[in-house]
């Protein structure tokens, strides 16, 4: 089949056939200039005088103000909530997606694509943000439990517990769920080292409390004597010379 090209160069060949075999008149036919109808081949161009292009597409329409603001907003609003750079949301987000490099690129037509780009980026923001607090919640668990564990010696049987009812001995691959379970096990384990800090205790007590009524008795006595001698120097004195006295003559 012949294309468009050909069929319209041969079209205009017949032209200048028919032009040239019209019978003269009385008077000699002056000699019509070339025609202004050229062909260009495989470009879908056609000439007559003046150039027409076909099947052009329009220019797409660029993005309103308003849809311009609200993108801007939002990406303040991610970068407030979570704490990223507003150059990291457009550059990541909407340049990169759209192959732009400045948000007055995009057109009309792209703006729910933009605004839906925007809604997954923060989603996924939002996923980091939540497992990263469990891990930090996790290790404030496991800190926890191990605490526990060494101060009431009681690790081999917290591991014995996780084992049955987890299959997992290891604290950092529990959940969080999991590691609470394990916390209530520890606080209701019997606590290993209070009966040595019991009987230390009842030791340092036992000569005030366990002591005989004569060192009581010998202890008053003394004390009532200091008193005396303080009270009444003079006269313990004169006693105390008679008593060597009579210890002499004894």
């Amino acid at each position: 089949m012949q294309s468009e090209d050909d069929r319209l160069a041969k079209l205009a060949e017949k032209l200048h056939g028919v032009r040239d075999n019209l019978p003269g008149g009385g008077e000699a036919v002056p000699s019509m200039p070339p025609s202004d109808i050229r062909v260009k081949r495989n470009s879908g161009n056609i000439n007559f005088g003046t150039q027409v292009n076909i099947g052009s597409s329009p220019l797409p329409e660029p993005m309103a103000q308003p849809q311009r603001r609200s993108l801007n907003d939002r990406v303040e609003e991610i970068a407030g909530i979570y704490g990223v750079d507003p150059r990291v949301v457009w550059r990541e987000v909407l340049h990169t997606r759209f192959g732009v490099s400045s948000v007055t690129e995009l057109s009309k037509t792209q703006f729910v694509e933009a605004s839906q780009a925007l809604d997954a980026y923060e989603a996924q923001l939002k996923g980091h943000l939540a497992e990263s607090k469990e891990q930090n919640h996790v290790k404030r668990l496991v800190a926890e439990a191990l605490q526990i564990a060494n101060d009431r010696d009681v690790y081999p049987a917290m591991s014995r517990f996780c084992s049955r009812e987890f299959g997992e001995t290891v604290l950092n691959n529990l959940s969080p769920d999991q590691l609470k379970l394990v916390l209530k096990f520890l606080e209701e384990a019997a606590p290993a080292q209070e009966a040595p800090a019991k009987s230390v205790e009842l030791e340092q007590r036992e000569p005030a409390a366990f002591s005989s009524p004569s060192a009581s008795a010998r202890g008053a006595f003394l004390a009532e004597a200091k008193a005396f001698a303080f009270q009444y120097p003079m006269h313990c004195g004169a006693i105390a010379l008679v008593l060597m006295f009579l210890g002499k003559i004894v």
